[in-house]
């Protein structure tokens, strides 16, 4: 619609399903697109990627049962993050700010992108495989409730990842 500055943009309401069943991506054009999600985002199929590069904002499910799901426009977080075994779920960009009723119970987690990423945790956080944080900055909060960071934590490259951790574990 012209004079409308979202275009592309995305809202799942709480009863609604949006299911990635490729390795695709859903990219940024004119720099004011969103996605909303208050349902569940799932990705059911596919082995690889599947991207989302446009502010990504959070307060119902992400669900990633396969491959991996790359959230690379930063966003704000209140609800649940989850993942299967074999799966990644990835913030590769941005600023992604998790408030303290988000949670993330998955296997293996990425945060990765530029030197400029920056990951903010409030909330619960339990990995059961790995944490990996290449480039950028992940900071869990003294309000980070700590559970695993999984049976690795890899910073690669040593000069750009940073990890802060301010919480009781």
């Amino acid at each position: 619609l012209p004079g409308n500055s979202w275009y592309g943009s995305f809202i799942n309401q709480g009863t609604g399903l949006f299911d990635i069943k490729n390795d695709v991506g859903m990219n940024r054009q004119y720099g004011s697109e969103f996605f909303n999600n208050a349902g569940t985002v799932r990705k059911s199929a596919g082995n690889g990627t599947s991207t989302i590069a446009t502010t990504f904002n959070n307060t119902g499910t992400v669900d990633v049962q396969t491959g991996t799901l790359n959230l690379t426009g930063g966003g704000s977080h209140s609800g649940a993050f989850t993942g299967s075994p074999g799966a990644t779920l990835q913030f590769g960009g941005g600023t992604h700010a998790l408030s303290n009723t988000s949670s993330v119970s998955a296997a293996t987690v990425r945060f990765a992108g530029s030197n400029t990423t920056t990951t903010n945790i409030d909330g619960t956080y339990d990995v059961t495989a790995s944490t990996t944080v290449a480039n950028g900055t992940v900071t869990f909060s003294s309000q980070t409730s700590l559970v695993s960071i999984g049976s690795a934590l890899e910073i690669t490259p040593l000069s750009s990842g940073t990890v802060n951790c301010n919480c009781s574990a």
